[in-house]
């Protein structure tokens, strides 16, 4: 029995959107950044009419961070007076609290009920790579991103994107989970509480070559009890369709000053297929700044349909400076798709005599932090060897080294490189005393990690 000693009033907050199982306070759920109603009613007692303030208070692990003044006047007749009381949090989570109310009567009467709000969302991750290039036509390489439940989230999350009106008609994503294609993922709290996709882009046959934003989106509703809730994310890729995802250079690894040779330039997808309607301008340059005589070829644009020139064309060129040697061809475009021939060796066409090449670390270890030197030694046929010995890592150069005094008909160069980066690597060594002629040595040098020293013994 409740004695009242004056004027009073109740509050009673008796709605659930969980109907199974019923919970001992009122619950309601929702989605992050989307307020709820609590939906309550107010009694006045022995005339009770004072406007009642509602607050959120003694929030775990706290307020909702959305729980704006709100209010409610009572009927001094006891008659039932309904109101909604709004929170929500744009966290997922769990929140216990109490909808306090508070009188403006002389003695601020209060009074309080205890809800739970559920707020459920979920996460979705930025898909890698972040940046995709594909030709037109082609699909784009597959990203992956992952989708997770928040707050207890238990729905399908559909799953679509968003393209920009200039792509054509048609173009669009496909996502697949396990090899399967799949319209979006279920996610569970309990038993698939985090879901792996991947997803590609397919930009249409007739895709104009540009930088495009793509807008990856997760979407998600359900029916609180009350009404309709819903919720999405978007992760943003950046679509690069381009003239050929690369060009392919081809070169004979060995020729002879002086000799022609071809170099096949082959525009190519990210499958390694040939992009037959390629049309675009490519520009070539050398490792070898003093290629420069003879000149490599000219800017070349090259011409879809003609046959020998349906994405692939054959460059005849004639190297005359001795040494390895490697060749770019760069597509003059905005996008600057490039390609690199394999090191081409040009061996001299007068041999004047032998040249060798010694390393101070043609033993173990090969430590990458520690210095090697190279010798390089000439002997010729006839006469007494001058001026310097230029030194290669693969076609990169290393830098000259002028040979010490000739004894008879051979004399020695060395150069000290302080690092090498860890792998294998090719030491060339030329001497050139006039072009096309000379003599030329490689030398295989490895360079092992750091070491792993077991006591005294460093493998």
């Amino acid at each position: 029995m409740v004695v009242l000693n004056g004027p009073d009033y109740e509050l009673d907050i008796a709605n659930n959107s969980f109907a199974f199982p019923p919970s001992p306070i009122p619950v309601m759920n929702t989605v992050a950044g989307q307020p709820v109603i609590f939906s309550g009613t107010a009694f006045g007692f022995l005339g009770y009419s004072n406007l009642v303030n509602l607050s959120c208070t003694n929030g775990s692990p706290r307020n909702p961070d959305n729980c704006p003044a709100q209010n409610v006047t009572p009927d001094p007749s006891g008659a039932p007076v309904s109101f909604n009381f709004s929170a929500g949090d744009s966290q997922a989570g769990t929140y216990f609290f109490d909808i306090t109310g508070i009188g403006t009567d002389a003695g601020m009467i209060s009074h309080s009920q205890q809800v739970e709000l559920q707020v459920m969302d979920f996460g979705m991750t930025q898909p890698i790579p972040a940046t995709v290039s594909t030709v037109p036509g082609a699909a784009t390489p597959t990203m992956d991103f992952q989708v997770s439940s928040l707050g207890g989230l238990n729905s399908f999350i559909s799953l679509t994107c968003t393209l920009p009106a200039s792509l054509p008609l048609g173009a669009g994503c496909t996502f697949t989970q396990n090899g399967f294609f799949i319209g979006g993922v279920s996610v569970d709290p309990n038993f698939s509480p985090i879901a792996h996709v991947n997803v590609t882009i397919h930009p249409g046959s007739t895709a104009a070559v540009g930088v495009y934003p793509v807008q990856i989106v997760g979407s998600f509703s359900f029916f609180n009890g009350t009404t309709f809730v819903s919720g999405n994310h978007t992760q943003t890729v950046t679509l690069r369709i381009v003239p050929a995802d690369h060009l392919s250079v081809q070169a004979p690894a060995q020729v002879t000053s002086g000799t022609s040779l071809d170099l096949t330039v082959t525009a190519a997808d990210g499958a390694g297929n040939t992009v037959t309607n390629y049309g675009q301008t490519v520009h070539f340059t050398s490792s070898d700044a003093a290629i420069a005589s003879p000149p490599l070829p000219a800017d070349y644009t090259f011409v879809p349909g003609i046959p020998g020139d349906g994405g692939m064309h054959t460059f005849p060129i004639t190297l005359t400076n001795i040494g390895p040697i490697t060749i770019t061809v760069t597509d003059t475009a905005v996008f600057h798709e490039n390609g690199r021939s394999p090191v081409i060796l040009v061996q001299p066409s007068s041999s004047l005599g032998t040249l060798t090449i010694t390393s101070s670390r043609a033993t173990p270890p090969h430590f990458r932090d520690t210095a090697v030197t190279f010798a390089a030694k000439v002997t010729l046929n006839s006469g007494s060897p001058s001026g310097s010995v230029a030194f290669f890592d693969g076609a990169t150069p290393l830098g000259p080294a002028t040979l010490g005094p000739a004894t008879g008909q051979t004399a020695t160069a060395s150069l000290t490189v302080q690092v090498l980066t860890i792998g294998d690597h090719v030491i060339t060594a030329v001497y050139q005393p006039s072009p096309g002629t000379g003599a030329v040595g490689s030398i295989s040098q490895p360079r092992s990690p750091a070491p792993r020293c077991i006591g005294d013994r460093c493998p």
